[in-house]
C-alpha cells in the first residue's frame, strides 16, 4: 500500500478487500506476440508510475494485437479506470467476461464501473449473479453503491458477526447507513473508531458522496481515480469486430464471409447461412453456461482504496437523524436472499431482438427454432419470430427471438455464444440491411 493510500484510507474509511490494483491483470500470458507483450508491459510500467492516459494507448495497442485475450481486456480497463474513462472501462469489462473472466475481481470491477455510469439495475443483476464470487465485505459494499443500501448493510453485519469485526468492515457499515440515509446510525457506528474531530469530517464527505449525481464520484472515491469526459471505447476495438475461426467456418461460401465480416464490423450482422445441404445441429446441452464457476481467491493483500478529501467539507450541512436506533450487533440479522446461479438469467421485456440465426431454407428455420429451445433452456417462454431477407442477391430466413429488455437480451447473446451458437442483439425498431417481408412471430409457452 502506498503512502499516499493509507492517508486516504484514514481520512475516508471505505475499504475494498480484493486487491484490484495488483490483480486485475493477473494470468496475463507473455507467451504471444512480441507486439502485444510489448505493448501490454508499456501499458502495466505506466500504470504503476501513475501515468494511466499513457497506459490506455499501449492497453489499446494490446488489445488490437490479441483482441480474443480476457485477461488484456481486463488490463485495458485498469487502465480506463486510472484515467477515470467509467464508460470505456465498463465496455472493456464486458467484453472480458464475454470471452470467459468471470472471476472475482473482474465482477467486482464492473459492478463497480456499471454503477458510475447509473446503470444500477444492470450492477445489482450482476452482484446478485456472482455474489458467491464475490468476498461477502466486498459485496457488501458493492451492493450499495449499486443502489441497495439496506442490503449491504444485512451483509456487513453478517460478516461483522461471523467474525471480521474490523475498523475497515465498521466504516464500510457506516457508509451504507449513510447511504440508506440513517445518519444517526451511520454516527453510532463511525464514532467506534474515529475521534470526534474526525468523525465530523468524514460524515460531511459522505454525505457529499450520498448525493444523487454523484454516483461516478463515489466509485472514484472507491478506486482512487478522478473522473475524465469518457466518449467510450473506440470502434475498432469492439470484440464483435474479432470473430472465432469457427464462426467464420460457417460461411457457406466466401463471398457470404466478406458479407459477415463487412456486417458485423457495422453492427448490422448477417448470421452465418446454414443451407439445406448443411443442417442446423446443435448438441444438447449438458452443463448450462450458469453453472456455477470457481474462481480462486488472488493472493495478495489486501489494499485500501479509498474516496479522496472533499474540499469545503465544513460547508455541508448533515441531514437530521432519523429516530432510528441501530440494531445491536449481537442480535441476528436476516440475510437478503441470493438469487440460485444456476437460475441467474431472468427474461426481463422489452423492445429488444436476439438473432439466433440465419437459414436458406424456410423449413430449416422452423425446425432449427425447435433445436434452440433445447440447447438453450433460456429462451422458454421467448416469442419466436422469422423475417425473411434478400442479402448479396442471397433468399436468407432469419431466426430470432423478440421482447427482451436491452440487459437480458445482452446476457442472453453472452450465454448463447459460450455455448457456441451464433447471436447478436439490437432494438426491435430497427430494420436489418436486407429486410424483405414483415417477421412471422409465434409465442412459444
Amino acid at each position: 500500500m502506498t503512502t499516499a493510500t493509507a492517508k486516504t484510507a484514514r481520512k475516508i474509511g471505505l475499504v475494498l478487500t480484493t486487491a484490484l490494483a495488483t490483480a486485475l491483470v493477473a494470468g496475463c500470458s507473455k507467451d504471444v506476440a512480441p507486439a502485444f507483450a510489448s505493448s501490454a508491459s508499456k501499458a502495466e510500467s505506466l500504470l504503476a508510475k501513475g501515468k494511466s492516459d499513457k497506459a490506455v494507448t499501449h492497453a489499446e495497442m494490446a488489445v488490437l494485437a490479441s483482441p480474443r485475450d480476457a485477461a488484456t481486456r481486463a488490463l485495458l480497463a485498469k487502465a480506463y479506470i486510472g484515467a477515470g474513462r467509467f464508460v470505456s472501462a465498463a465496455t472493456a469489462l464486458e467484453e472480458a467476461m464475454q470471452l470467459g473472466d468471470t472471476s472475482g475481481r473482474t465482477v467486482l470491477t464492473y459492478a463497480l464501473t456499471l454503477s458510475a455510469v447509473s446503470r444500477f439495475d444492470d450492477a445489482q443483476t450482476l452482484l446478485d449473479r456472482y455474489e458467491r464470487n464475490l468476498d461477502p465485505a466486498d459485496f457488501g459494499l458493492a451492493i450499495t453503491v449499486a443502489g441497495r443500501p439496506q442490503q449491504g448493510i444485512q451483509v456487513l453485519s453478517n460478516v461483522l458477526r461471523g467474525g471480521t469485526n474490523t475498523m475497515q468492515v465498521r466504516q464500510n457499515l457506516a457508509y451504507a447507513f449513510a447511504l440508506n440515509g440513517d445518519w444517526r446510525s451511520a454516527r453510532l457506528v463511525a464514532q467506534q473508531d474515529l475521534a470526534a474531530n474526525v468523525l465530523g469530517e468524514r460524515l460531511g464527505q459522505w454525505a457529499v458522496l450520498s448525493q444523487p449525481r454523484m454516483a461516478a464520484q463515489r466509485v472514484a472515491a472507491l478506486l482512487d481515480t478522478t473522473v475524465s469526459q469518457d466518449a467510450g471505447q473506440p470502434n475498432e476495438l469492439a470484440l464483435v469486430n474479432f470473430p472465432t475461426t469457427s464462426q467464420l467456418a460457417l460461411e457457406t461460401s466466401e463471398a457470404a464471409a466478406e458479407d459477415l465480416t463487412a456486417e458485423v464490423a457495422s453492427a448490422d450482422a448477417e448470421l452465418p447461412a446454414f443451407s439445406a445441404a448443411q443442417p442446423y445441429e446443435v448438441a444438447d446441452a449438458e452443463t448450462p453456461a450458469t453453472a456455477p464457476v470457481a474462481v480462486s481467491r488472488v493472493a495478495a493483500a489486501p489494499r485500501v482504496v479509498l474516496p479522496k478529501p472533499v474540499s469545503s467539507i465544513e460547508t455541508v450541512d448533515l441531514p437530521e437523524p432519523k429516530p432510528v436506533v441501530v440494531a445491536k450487533l449481537e442480535e441476528p440479522v436476516k440475510a437478503a436472499p441470493s438469487k440460485a446461479f444456476a437460475a441467474a438469467f431472468v427474461r426481463k421485456p422489452g423492445d429488444y431482438t436476439v438473432q439466433l440465426g440465419s437459414f436458406d431454407s424456410a423449413a430449416i428455420a422452423d425446425g432449427a427454432w425447435a433445436k434452440m429451445l433445447k440447447r438453450h433452456p433460456e429462451l422458454k417462454g421467448s416469442e419466436k419470430s422469422v423475417t425473411k431477407a434478400k442479402v448479396d442477391g442471397k433468399i436468407f430466413y432469419r431466426v430470432a427471438a423478440v421482447g427482451f429488455a436491452k440487459s437480458s437480451a445482452t446476457e442472453l447473446c453472452g450465454v448463447v455464444k459460450k455455448r457456441g451458437g451464433g447471436c447478436f442483439a439490437y432494438a426491435s425498431a430497427r430494420t436489418l440491411p436486407g429486410t424483405i417481408s414483415e417477421a412471422t412471430r409465434v409465442a412459444q409457452r
